[in-house]
């Protein structure tokens, strides 16, 4: 009888060994999917950064602070470039606030 205990013990321990190693394996592909998200946000914000210190390399201002010469005028210019401006904005401030963090 003693036996047939001992054998119920190592198969318990056998299951638990396994679900430790699944627990554990588990935690380190959290980790590294973590750890991938935090390089991802980090380039990002490097990104948004160069672009609003406009450091952006060999790129022209994407707003122009005239309308463009010799050529036809939009009829939709200004609303566009007022779009611009707006969404430059939201993109400066969206940094702010990340590089407050």
């Amino acid at each position: 009888m003693k036996t047939a205990v001992e054998t119920n013990s190592n198969k318990y321990s056998e299951a638990s060994k396994k679900n430790a190693k699944k627990k554990a394996v588990g935690r380190q592909g959290a980790l590294e999917k973590e750890a991938g998200i935090q390089k991802d946000n980090q380039k990002l914000l490097d990104r948004l950064m160069e672009i609003s210190e406009g450091k952006a390399a060999a790129r022209k201002s994407m707003i122009p602070k005239t309308e463009p010469k010799n050529q036809p005028k939009s009829l939709n210019y200004s609303n566009r470039r007022d779009n611009m401006v707006k969404i430059q904005k939201e993109n400066s401030a969206m940094v702010r606030r990340l590089i407050e963090r």
